[in-house]
């Protein structure tokens, strides 16, 4: 227990166990209920990439 899957990395030697903690006191399962949909660029790139295919078609 403790290592990555398909690793050798011992993670209980690594971090303590507060860092091994999770934040989020909720069940997993309710978290993977529904599919969360984020954005991981602003709104001016998603602006600027649109106008760019918008000229390309």
């Amino acid at each position: 227990m403790g290592y990555v899957k398909n690793s050798k990395i011992n993670l209980t030697k690594m971090l303590r166990a507060e860092e091994r903690t999770k934040l989020d006191p909720t069940k997993d399962s309710d978290f993977y209920a529904f599919p969360p949909f984020v954005t991981h660029v602003d709104q001016g790139f998603i602006d600027r990439l649109t106008a760019r295919h918008l000229q390309k078609l």
